[in-house]
């Protein structure tokens, strides 16, 4: 395993000590950039494999982060990252919503649930 991270001027596990990890381009807006919570992609992202949506309940969301090292209180901490991610989320975001067996998109800033329907007659998947 290979751990790659970038520390500003001090070092320590809270969120804005880390600095983005940028590879790819130094033109703007070419490249993909990481950092501890969040990766932005400038480029195209192809898979070659399933892709799975984030599946989130209510229980992995809470909006007040935990006081103690992110080390320590990294369940509690990751639980917060969901929340601020969701609640800032841009047009267009996308998340499985676990309590309710539904996949939700955000639309002129409004939660909205996926229409999805069954497979047609004759398809089956045997995974």
């Amino acid at each position: 395993m290979v751990e790659l991270f970038y520390h500003g001027t001090t070092y320590t596990h809270a969120d804005l000590s880390h600095n983005w990890f940028k590879i790819g381009s130094d033109v703007r807006q070419h490249s993909f950039l990481f950092r501890r919570d969040k990766a932005i992609f400038y480029g195209s992202l192809r898979l070659t494999n399933a892709l799975s949506l984030g599946a989130i309940r209510t229980a992995d969301i809470a909006e007040t982060k935990p006081t103690d090292d992110d080390e320590i209180t990294y369940e509690e901490g990751a639980k917060c990252v969901n929340y601020k991610e969701l609640k800032v989320s841009p047009d267009g975001t996308v998340f499985y919503d676990k309590n309710h067996k539904i996949v939700v998109i955000k639309i002129n800033g409004t939660w909205v649930k996926l229409a999805l329907e069954a497979l047609p007659i004759g398809i089956q998947y045997k995974f």
